[in-house]
């Protein structure tokens, strides 16, 4: 809670006292509204969620921009990226593509999922004797 010790030793009787009269006066502990501007991050999320949401849907593969969410609703960029990270966690990525599959492939890729089957008719439970991952692993031999 804000406002309370932490690893600073016992609470004075003073402190106590005074956390009693707030209580008994206020019913409640939490501090009191402080004067100031007030926050727009609520606004800014709602707007940006909205504005994703929607261009999300239009998009081919999902994908939308900080730049264009901020020309389209008429917020900063910066309120965008901050309201994008901080309050909705979502970041951006680029696809990146490694590989590229040829007519070729088809065939080891038949083969592979010939073998997998066949494995699991032989054992059930094989799958979860597997490591799967999507990183490339090599070793290299020093002789």
């Amino acid at each position: 809670m804000k406002g309370m010790r932490d690893n600073k030793g016992p609470i004075t009787s003073s402190a106590l006292n005074k956390r009693m009269k707030k209580f008994e006066a206020t019913g409640s502990l939490a501090s009191h509204l402080r004067s100031g501007r007030p926050s727009t991050a609520v606004a800014v999320s709602t707007t940006v969620e909205k504005k994703v949401q929607s261009m999300s849907a239009v998009a081919a593969h999902g994908e939308c921009s900080a730049r264009e969410i901020s020309r389209q609703t008429g917020v900063s960029y910066g309120s965008v990226w901050r309201a994008l990270r901080i309050t909705l966690r979502r970041y951006p990525y680029k696809l990146q593509h490694n590989q590229e599959l040829k007519p070729p492939d088809f065939d080891s890729r038949v083969d592979f999922a010939n073998l997998v089957l066949n494995k699991m008719k032989e054992q059930h439970d094989w799958l979860h004797s597997v490591l799967w991952t999507d990183k490339r692993i090599s070793h290299s031999l020093v002789l």
